[in-house]
């Protein structure tokens, strides 16, 4: 298993692609996001994580070409399929949120899946 450290490098490193990314951290009866640009995030990790948080995987939103969002999973859990669905359930519902806080505002949405194309 990786340390937090460890984690929030490899989040700095998937920042450079995204307008925004975030660590996906599961916890008992919510999910929170550890977003690149948190100040103090490796604390606010660590603090997930003591609380009972796992870190599941990445997301993240690129807007230079309408919006694009994006997940994948850390490699502990590459393998797991409940960690896949956990990921698309989170992004289906964060698409849907979204497109009901700015009606007509958001005319594109693309959540390319692992082959690159689009659903």
């Amino acid at each position: 298993m990786r340390t937090t450290a460890d984690l929030i490098a490899e989040l700095d490193a998937e920042a450079n692609n995204f307008t925004k990314a975030a660590l996906v951290v599961g916890l008992e009866s919510t999910t929170m996001f550890v977003f690149s640009t948190d100040e103090n995030r490796l604390d606010k990790l660590d603090g997930l994580v003591r609380n009972g948080g796992e870190p599941i995987g990445m997301f993240g939103i690129d807007i230079s070409h309408g919006l694009n969002a994006h997940h994948r999973c850390l490699e502990e859990y590459a393998e797991e399929s409940w960690a896949e669905r956990y990921l698309e359930t989170l992004l289906d519902g964060f698409k849907k949120q979204l497109v009901a806080a700015y009606p007509g505002a958001v005319k594109e949405l693309q959540f390319p899946d692992e082959q690159g194309e689009e659903q």
